[in-house]
């Protein structure tokens, strides 16, 4: 048994324990009142009722019964233009060593966009919404500092936008004024669209430019509905191998509580060129080890959240043949307030599930939530019947005699004495 010891230096700190197996979280049992000691709470992530509150919705459709949690725009991998066309895995392939292999130590520098509509500024009206999103951020950039991605990815925000709510136009608009003009709805495609053109625009053109980025997120409180679907789940929506694409690096969120995160990492991994994992690429995670990033379904118990094979790989490839080559700048100082508290401090149990399930919502005391334990074995065979168990043993005792002594008698007999001779059977 591994033992850990966790020193708290402040009366009120939240904090996170990764082990090899599972993730822990440490939290006060109440919001902070002064400077007066209180006790704190560790727990499985599995018992927080927040990032993993069941098994997640699928991230694909397999039918009309099927809930998404995940559609992908340009699914093909293409990257239009200079770049050239088709499939990108397809070029490689045909291509192995047309470019170098480029070191995956070398720092790749993601500066990130980061706009919450006026649906975000409307719903957190009376709390931080920047603390919020920061926060967020904050376990995006994480996940991607997990050392199972492969590559030195640095996910850095150089900008902040928050609309407010007469920023988003309600009526049709002309299409000279479409291109500065930013509509987001229920049509998860559409505001994918809209937001791609929109960004775009108000991206300073010189990459030297403090609030220049390569990398744009939208949030919303819409429920965003994909192209097909007859449930409006759809979580989030991106171009897939857009990255460092002026007009196809972005991608769009549903705001679902701290969850959040998870989400935008997710679709940054399908900028960067990933595909969902499972059996058709080999990289379904083992359930109860670990969970992967890309995958189509996450369950609640508490192994660690990471990378599969196939989004490092994917990933690595995306950055050898240079189509990164805009994350290679190193971004401008900039500064955002943030709590000295860490991240998590702010938002106990309660908080977490007002984010994410409504104002009403509350956390359960007493509720346990274990790990998925393996099928139980086979039962064993009936036992046989005596009568046939005797006829076995007559059996092996037969052959057994028969393979050690196998002799045959005679014997023979004079005046004087009797004898008895022994000849080998033939």
């Amino acid at each position: 048994m591994r033992r850990v010891l966790i020193k708290l230096r402040l009366p009120s700190q939240a904090g996170f324990v990764r082990t090899g197996r599972e993730d822990y979280f440490v939290e006060p049992l109440a919001p902070p009142k002064g400077r007066r000691p209180q006790p704190h709470l560790v727990y499985k992530r599995s018992a927080s009722g927040g990032p993993f509150p069941s098994d997640w919705p699928s991230r694909e459709t397999d039918g009309p019964e099927a809930s998404s949690f995940c559609a992908t725009a340009g699914a093909s991998t293409q990257r239009p233009g200079p770049a050239g066309t088709g499939d990108a895995a397809a070029r490689v392939r045909a291509h192995p060593e047309r470019r170098p292999r480029r070191s995956v130590s070398l720092e790749r520098n993601v500066e990130t966009l980061l706009v919450a509509d006026r649906t975000m500024v409307e719903y957190y009206s009376n709390e931080d919404l920047q603390t919020y999103l920061l926060t967020v951020l904050n376990m995006v950039s994480t996940l991607f500092h997990d050392a199972s991605i492969g590559n030195a990815i640095n996910v850095v925000l150089v900008r902040m936008i928050l609309l407010e709510p007469e920023a988003a136009q309600e009526e049709p608009l002309p299409s000279s004024e479409e291109l500065d003009q930013l509509r987001v709805d229920e049509s998860a495609d559409g505001t994918l669209k809209s937001f791609c053109r929109w960004q775009r625009f108000v991206n300073p053109s010189d990459e030297s430019h403090p609030n220049h980025h390569d990398l744009a997120i939208l949030v919303t409180r819409f429920n965003m509905c994909a192209p097909g679907l007859e449930l409006c789940s759809t979580l989030g929506l991106a171009e897939v191998a857009g990255m460092c694409q002026p007009q196809r690096s972005c991608n769009v969120n549903q705001d679902s509580g701290l969850t959040l995160a998870y989400t935008i990492a997710h679709e940054i991994g399908h900028n960067f060129g990933m595909s969902h994992d499972g059996p058709h690429n080999g990289c379904q995670a083992p359930a109860g080890l670990r969970q992967h990033v890309m995958a189509p379904h996450l369950s609640s118990d508490p192994s660690p959240l990471v990378w599969s094979n196939c989004s490092r790989e994917e990933i690595t490839r995306f950055l050898d043949r240079d189509w990164g080559s805009c994350l290679d700048d190193e971004p401008r100082a900039h500064q955002f307030t943030f709590p000295l508290l860490p991240p998590g401090a702010m938002y106990d149990a309660d908080h977490q599930c007002r984010l994410q399930y409504g104002p009403a919502a509350q956390h359960c005391d007493g509720i346990e939530v274990s790990s998925p334990s393996p099928p139980p074995p086979p039962p064993p065979p009936p036992p046989l019947p005596p009568s046939l168990l005797l006829l076995l043993f007559f059996f092996f005792f037969f052959f057994f005699f028969s393979f050690f002594f196998p002799f045959s008698f005679s014997s023979s007999s004079s005046s004087s004495s009797s004898s008895s001779s022994f000849y080998p059977a033939r």
